[in-house]
């Protein structure tokens, strides 16, 4: 218990880089653990013990089960593995070519992972992991590049490109999440809610807040008209609010349909503005 014990007494959060190499059905996995370093109080922290909980996904969307190198057979569903050293690599066998790696299942351990994600690698997490974390992550991931762009072209004085790859990838992604009733509504409406202005301006160096403003409003102008359909049905859909985990999950993915019904200025917004006035649950108003 020396080592992890260090999670009481090392400062900061760590962060672990991640970074894959697949050849010949084989996925070499590399781990590499940070902490920050404090003057006076931590200028060589000592690595510690992480809890990292992956899984592979095929190109179907569909979970595969782990093997690692030495191991007779496969584990199915999500693995966890034991970070104890600075770098520390693992390798998995019987790989499928086009699968994709998802680390940090059920937020195992509270780190910041590092790595590189290309925008069909978290459109293809956001609508297939089975992981809700990891789902949500990639989400936000995925907007939160756009909306960096977003608003690095307002401070340059550009115009917003709308016919951008990656946006028309988070768009297409939203919108099968929309569409998709199987989806837990709780779950649901944090897939469909983009990250914050404020959550924005934390990842830059220079927070330019008028910046942010338009180009999260930009976006959220996009996914409403592109969805309105969508909007209407998950309002209508989700009028039933009983006391207790399930009517909360229900109101609150409702107010999601009606803010995008705002924000596009869809006539029915303002009677549903009415109705949840008369409501008589708080989280309903």
């Amino acid at each position: 218990l020396t080592q992890f014990g260090r999670w009481y007494t090392n400062f900061g959060t760590p962060s672990v880089s991640v970074e894959q190499q697949h050849a010949d059905g084989v996925l070499t996995i590399s781990f590499t653990q940070s902490q920050p370093i404090v003057a006076d109080l931590q200028s060589d922290p000592q690595p510690l013990h992480i809890p990292m909980a992956l899984g592979l996904i095929d190109a179907e969307g569909k979970d595969l089960p782990v093997q690692l190198a030495g191991e007779e057979n496969a584990a199915a569903g999500t693995r966890v593995l034991e970070l104890t050293e600075t770098e520390q690599s693992f390798k998995l066998v019987n790989v499928p070519e086009g699968s994709r790696l998802s680390v940090l299942r059920n937020f195992s351990a509270p780190v910041k992972v590092q790595q590189t994600l290309s925008a069909d690698d978290n459109a293809f997490l956001l609508a297939n992991d089975s992981d809700d974390f990891n789902r949500w992550e990639a989400g936000q991931r995925l907007a939160l590049n756009v909306l960096q762009k977003l608003a690095s072209a307002h401070a340059s004085r550009m115009p917003p490109a709308i016919d951008d790859p990656e946006t028309a990838k988070l768009i297409a992604a939203l919108a099968a999440v929309a569409a998709d009733d199987s989806i837990d509504p709780a779950l649901k409406a944090e897939l469909l809610t983009l990250p914050t202005e404020e959550y924005l301006g934390q990842q830059q160096d220079v927070v330019s807040v008028e910046s942010n403003h338009v180009a999260r409003n930009f976006l959220r102008e996009q996914l409403a008209v592109a969805f309105t359909d969508d909007w209407l049905r998950i309002y209508n859909g989700h009028q039933n609010s009983p006391d207790g985990l399930s009517g909360a999950a229900n109101r609150r993915l409702r107010h999601v349909a009606m803010g995008y019904l705002a924000t596009a200025n869809n006539p029915a917004a303002e009677g549903f503005v009415k109705a949840e006035a008369s409501s008589q649950n708080m989280t309903d108003v």
